[in-house]
């Protein structure tokens, strides 16, 4: 018997195996090209070339991935769903490893109505990954702690965490606006300002950088590693942790718990008073709740609401206040 093809190191063996792949489950030509699509991404983004090597990290770094691209508009939530549809076509059909489907509604990327719930992880789970990783005891576990909490805490996607530079957290620390680019690891390379606003911020970042200092590190990435490489550490790691405590951890989900803490600190700056988004308020008539906190009128209280969404839509890096509202909720 011959053994299943499996190499995708090119975009010619893509093509083949999603012709491959489509021929295995007795489907068409539609499916052999939508295979070849999320196996050239997976190459190109994630730098896995052999569905050898498809594990648990690789199909939520993929899906991680998905959700940047939706929020950046480059894909529609409808690809995003086909593209997770194959993907497990791939994985339980192809390779029969039922333990790798992946569920596009838990990963908020179902086709539909937006979803307004609330994606952010709590403290207590930040900081047992945190605890987790400290008990490795390893230089890279360590980096790869402080890099959740730039997530966290700075609104950080995980790529721009792990790529960080010294000079750009000097440049902050010492003007109070995070200035990431390029070099930092941005998305398309666009430059974008978060602003430090709490103690708590300026704390995640003085961290970092004293670990870089300390190690001779230009970035939260070990020297002789490349970002791929770490990345799909990184994401091993998560996987790890999810199966150790049962929890639903994932590193967008730190994106989400800035989003909230940010939203209410800017409140505090422009009223005086911190103001909790409506996801993270959870009830009903969120502008009754707003007016009793601050004693502002409705009109003033949508305008500051409107101004604080776009700062945020900024500094996460998306510049669309749709998306930024499945952050904050309506």
């Amino acid at each position: 018997m011959l053994a299943p093809v499996m190499s995708f190191k090119s975009a010619t063996r893509a093509e083949y195996l999603g012709k491959t792949v489509s021929r295995s489950i007795n489907r068409g030509s539609a499916l052999s090209s939508k295979v070849t699509t999320v196996l050239n991404e997976i190459r190109e983004n994630l730098s896995v070339k052999s569905l050898k090597n498809f594990e648990q990290p690789t199909v939520e770094a993929y899906a991680d991935y998905l959700k940047d691209r939706v929020e950046e508009g480059n894909i529609s939530l409808r690809t995003a769903t086909d593209r997770i549809s194959t993907l497990n076509t791939i994985t339980t059909k192809y390779l029969e490893k039922q333990k790798l489907f992946i569920s596009a509604k838990e990963w908020h990327l179902s086709r539909g109505s937006q979803d307004y719930s609330d994606m952010s992880i709590s403290s207590e789970v930040h900081q047992q990954f945190s605890e987790y990783l400290q008990q490795q005891g390893t230089i890279q576990a360590e980096a790869l702690k402080y890099s959740i909490g730039l997530q966290r805490k700075l609104g950080l996607r995980a790529r721009e965490s792990f790529s960080i530079k010294q000079t750009t957290i000097r440049k902050a620390l010492k003007n109070n606006i995070l200035h990431i680019n390029r070099d930092d690891g941005t998305k398309n390379s666009k430059p974008r300002d978060i602003t430090i606003k709490i103690e708590s911020q300026r704390e995640i970042l003085k961290n970092a950088l004293n670990f870089m200092k300390e190690h001779k590190w230009k970035s939260l990435i070990k020297p002789t590693t490349t970002r791929l490489s770490h990345s799909g550490w990184a994401y091993r790691q998560v996987t790890k942790f999810r199966e150790a405590i049962n929890s639903n951890y994932n590193f967008h989900a730190e994106r989400h718990s800035f989003a909230h803490e940010q939203y209410a600190n800017t409140w505090k700056e422009q009223a005086g008073i911190a103001v909790d988004c409506p996801v993270v308020y959870g009830g009903n008539n969120w502008i009754s709740y707003a007016e009793e906190k601050t004693s502002l009128g409705e009109e003033e209280i949508e305008k500051i609401d409107k101004d604080i969404r776009e700062e945020i839509s900024h500094e996460l890096g998306h510049n669309r206040l749709e998306i930024t509202n499945t952050y904050l909720g309506k």
